[in-house]
């Protein structure tokens, strides 16, 4: 386990704010040059030992006293605001979901359309083919007997 840095506690006295060496697998350094000196601030619920969440590329972070709210400052002076604790954002996934579903469906019913007025073009053309082929099969006789 990486050693870990304390950096102070929640108003409530529940989580530990400290902070480490981000961690990345040897193979993704080679694809995604981050810089290496980046800290991982991590909020970790003391008592359990489970890690409640993790923040990379920041200066700072702070709760409300009320512990209702997490504040983050980022380099370049910008502030960050978030309601604790995090939830996942499943509206967001839901939606992005719908979404990509629907967007193949369409995808699937444009194809399935051009397919078929293709096929039917097809067709018609085939039966242009045969009313011409139709039309010359005299002439094609009697330039055949001719020669």
């Amino acid at each position: 386990s990486p050693t870990h840095y304390f950096r102070g506690l929640s108003p409530s006295g529940e989580l530990v704010v400290s902070y480490r060496p981000t961690e990345r697998p040897d193979w993704l350094r080679k694809w995604w040059p981050l810089k290496e000196d980046d800290a991982t601030f991590v909020i970790t619920d003391w008592r359990t030992g489970v890690e409640r969440a993790h923040f990379r590329d920041m200066v700072h972070l702070e709760f409300s006293p009320d512990n209702e709210h997490l504040a983050i400052t980022r380099p370049g002076n910008i502030v960050e605001g978030y309601a604790w604790p995090l939830r996942p954002p499943w509206g967001l996934l839901i939606a992005a979901t719908l979404g990509a579903a629907f967007g193949m469906w369409c995808i699937g019913w444009l194809w399935a359309r051009w397919r078929a007025r293709r096929s039917s073009t097809q067709m018609e053309r085939g039966k242009d083919k045969d009313e011409v082929q139709h039309a010359l099969a005299p002439l094609s006789d009697s330039i055949t007997r001719v020669s």
